[in-house]
């Protein structure tokens, strides 16, 4: 639904962008954020619905969620990765069908944390 850059370490990023990878959804396009030259972005309302392959509940549970911030600025591949969050599905699906619910992650870079990254996601069938 949305997330921000809590608790940030970093330099400021001129055109942050978000990508969400995942084994279950289909590829997505970087998702710039709201607003530019920050070093805590944010994404509100920005962010589409990812649709599953499946909806098999306890299966979505073992999955999980990369969320890679991105310098869209920046040309050359090894330098534009900002950090990476995880976010384990385990406890957000079965039985939470159309609840928005909150989470934290830390976002790493290089083996160290850089900040974390807080939002909300909601599961809803189909």
């Amino acid at each position: 639904e949305d997330l921000q850059w809590i608790e940030p370490s970093g330099v400021p990023i001129v055109k942050p962008a978000l990508l969400i990878s995942s084994t279950f959804t289909p590829t997505v396009k970087p998702v710039p954020a709201a607003q530019g030259n920050t070093n805590a972005p944010k994404w509100q309302k920005d962010l589409q619905p990812l649709v599953s392959v499946t909806q098999s509940q306890e299966f979505l549970e073992t999955c999980n969620f990369l969320l890679i911030m991105r310098e869209l600025q920046e040309k050359r591949q090894e330098k534009a990765h900002r950090g990476t969050a995880y976010l384990a599905l385990f406890g957000y699906v079965i039985g939470k069908q159309n609840q928005s619910q909150e989470f934290e992650a830390d976002i790493l870079l290089a083996g160290k944390t850089v900040g974390k990254l807080q939002g909300r996601v909601k599961w809803t069938a189909k």
